[in-house]
């Protein structure tokens, strides 16, 4: 099983309906992924549903790709509010330290 893309990850799945939320590293904002309904019906069949399950989870964690992009810096995943793209090209936090550090010179 794929690990989370971000540090913390709900499942508010419910049977034959699967649903995570992925919140970002640094600012804890949440993206909640669509809802994705089960192929069997709904069926109470214990190892289809863990299977849908589990495949449910590696979709929404693969689509969380594009809500959050990962510092080149210092790793952490984080959504378009903590990326500074238009300038340094990493996260909020690494930004905000390479201006202390460049202000120390």
């Amino acid at each position: 099983m794929l690990k989370p893309l971000t540090k913390k990850m709900t499942d508010e799945s419910e049977w034959g309906a699967y649903r995570f939320t992925f919140y970002c590293d640094l600012c804890g904002s949440p993206r909640q992924s669509i809802t994705y309904q089960s192929d069997s019906g709904g069926s109470p069949n214990k190892d289809t549903e863990e299977k849908e399950h589990f495949a449910a989870y590696e979709r929404a964690n693969r689509e969380a790709y594009n809500w959050f992009t990962r510092c080149p810096v210092c790793g952490k995943v984080v959504c378009d509010s903590c990326f500074r793209i238009e300038e340094e090209d990493f996260c909020q936090e690494c930004a905000n330290m390479w201006v202390k550090l460049s202000q120390t010179k």
